[in-house]
């Protein structure tokens, strides 16, 4: 898969069934960042916590919780300190081809899916651990149909009791939306730079205290909040796979300084990267 204007483009030619299955660690639960995709995606985290931003809304999954990202839903992840590094494999998302959605469900273009119950919510876990439990047992063509056929039990499931349909977005609304892709491509690529509220608020044609109140209602998080999630992420990307100084690391991806991000590093993971980069290197060298 690649990102094109931070809307991720996901390759299918070389998949026998159109479904994506993505296996995640503790050591590999980073910042996912914003982006939108036209595929349907269901996350389902069964150890630790996660913060999951969709379409500007905010919704923590604590152990064994389901998240949905519909279809060109601007969405983004913030793992939370919950449980100890290690290789084990603590949540999965599976994506699920647009097309093939489309071929079974007429009306997918009017449609989105919220979980309502939790019913509805305790049995899409089960079926994603079904998914998980055949998805561990290797990649032969009988395993890939037989996951097949639980994701369609998984759709019936979506469309029994969680479909909703999409009310007529005002034309307001949806410029507004197109406004919030904009802003999130040009603070993704420019991350590395100084970017203040005030002129960010110049640029994109808003009054400083009307660009606050809108890129906090649309994704969930204020200004401050989002650089300092997407610039940890990236760092941490150098922390755990680069032999670079600390102090590189914090200039590298848009700090002022060593201590900032030492202070911000340290509220949300509850260490210093020195540490952590430690301990996950010893845990790494254990394992392997």
């Amino acid at each position: 898969m690649i990102l094109k204007n931070k809307m991720e483009v996901i390759c299918w030619e070389n998949n026998v069934i159109p479904v994506i299955i993505i296996c995640h660690s503790s050591i590999s639960r980073q910042y996912v960042y914003s982006h939108w995709h036209k595929e349907l995606e269901i996350s389902w985290v069964f150890e630790g916590e996660v913060e999951f931003y969709n379409g500007g809304k905010r919704r923590l999954i604590k152990n064994r919780g389901i998240n949905i990202a519909n279809s060109e839903e601007v969405h983004f992840a913030v793992p939370q300190k919950g449980t100890p590094d290690s290789e084990e494999i603590v949540g999965i998302t599976i994506q699920l081809n647009d097309s093939f959605l489309k071929g079974l469900i007429p009306d997918m273009e009017g449609l989105y899916f919220e979980i309502s119950s939790d019913s509805a919510e305790d049995e899409l876990i089960e079926k994603m651990e079904r998914i998980y439990e055949l998805y561990r047992q290797g990649d032969g063509l009988e395993i890939k149909l037989k996951i097949l056929a639980i994701v369609c039990e998984l759709i019936a499931v979506l469309y029994e009791k969680c479909r909703k349909k999409k009310s007529i977005v005002p034309i307001n609304q949806q410029k507004d939306r197109e406004r919030t892709k904009i802003i999130i491509e040009y603070l993704n690529a420019h991350y590395k730079e100084k970017l203040l509220q005030q002129e960010l608020a110049k640029k994109f044609h808003f009054s400083r205290e009307y660009f606050a109140r809108f890129f906090k209602q649309q994704t969930g998080m204020t200004f401050k909040e989002y650089m300092t999630q997407y610039r940890l992420g990236k760092a941490m990307d150098e922390l755990l796979y680069s032999d670079k100084k600390v102090v590189d690391i914090a200039w590298n991806n848009g700090f002022t300084s060593e201590s900032q991000f030492i202070s911000c590093f340290k509220n949300s993971y509850k260490t210093t990267p020195s540490v952590y980069r430690k301990l996950h290197r010893q845990e790494r060298t254990e394992n392997e």
